[in-house]
């Protein structure tokens, strides 16, 4: 029997990661991305959602994996200029 420590459930769609990396895109720089811009961010939000899977330690209590790769997208406001 598996415990319920270990189920993930369904993951986000590609199709909903990729709507919010544009929308990233859109909020930080004002524009949507490039196609390579846009491959980079979902190669960057798969690296993030693997290595969250793997260490569920680094994830704030109530906070999946998804969710903290797609924190990750913005930029903070020091890296805006």
């Amino acid at each position: 029997m598996r415990s319920a420590a270990g189920f993930h459930g369904p993951g986000e769609s590609p199709e909903l990661l990729a709507g919010q990396a544009v929308k990233a895109w859109q909020l930080a720089y004002c524009r949507a991305p490039e196609s390579e811009e846009l491959a980079t961010s979902m190669a960057f939000l798969s690296d993030q959602i693997k290595y969250l899977q793997a260490n569920k330690n680094q994830l704030p209590s109530g906070v999946t994996e998804f969710q903290r790769a797609a924190d990750g997208l913005l930029p903070s406001a020091d890296d805006i200029q």
